[in-house]
């Protein structure tokens, strides 16, 4: 029998399909998640080769560091001998070769009065004091491959060997 009342529909739940199409298939959320995965491993390899690289950094300016203290330590105007130094500072290794660049003589220098140098009261000719501008080549290594290469020069008396 037919009251001419319309049969009520229950009110739609939260989270119920409405019809075919609707929601996601598994498939769709396994290439989101495959997307998303591939993005954060993209950022992770990004941020950790920029760390790397400001740790290299970090760690030449350190080894400048130490170059400079080293060559701080190498006297200017005093005996100096030529032949190879190694040694280290907390992590960092470095290598000091000084070696002789040319050698000049009393007999080289004029005098003030206009004497040579062999006749001025001061010059003993028995020993001569010979000065030498040095080659000081400084090689700094740090422990995340960090290089300092600091080349100059030092001038002092020679006291062991004939120039190169």
């Amino acid at each position: 029998m037919w009251s001419g009342r319309r049969r009520r529909e229950r009110p739609a739940r939260a989270g119920a399909r409405a019809g075919p199409t609707a929601g996601f298939t598994l498939i769709e959320v396994l290439v989101a998640v495959l997307i998303a995965a591939m993005m954060g491993g993209a950022l992770v390899q990004y941020f950790s080769v920029i760390r790397r690289g400001a740790m290299r950094v970090d760690d030449t300016l350190a080894a400048w560091e130490v170059a400079r203290a080293v060559a701080a330590g190498v006297p200017q105007g005093k005996e100096l001998s030529p032949g190879v130094t190694v040694g280290a500072a907390g992590p960092y290794a470095w290598r000091l070769e000084l070696s002789p660049m040319a050698a000049v003589g009393p007999a080289a220098v004029p005098v003030a009065d206009g004497t040579a140098p062999d006749e001025s009261p001061e010059a003993d000719p028995a020993a001569p004091e010979r000065w030498a501008a040095f080659r000081l080549s400084l090689d700094v290594t740090g422990p995340r491959g960090g290089r300092a290469k600091l080349e100059t020069v030092r001038v002092g008396r020679d006291v062991g060997g004939e120039p190169e």
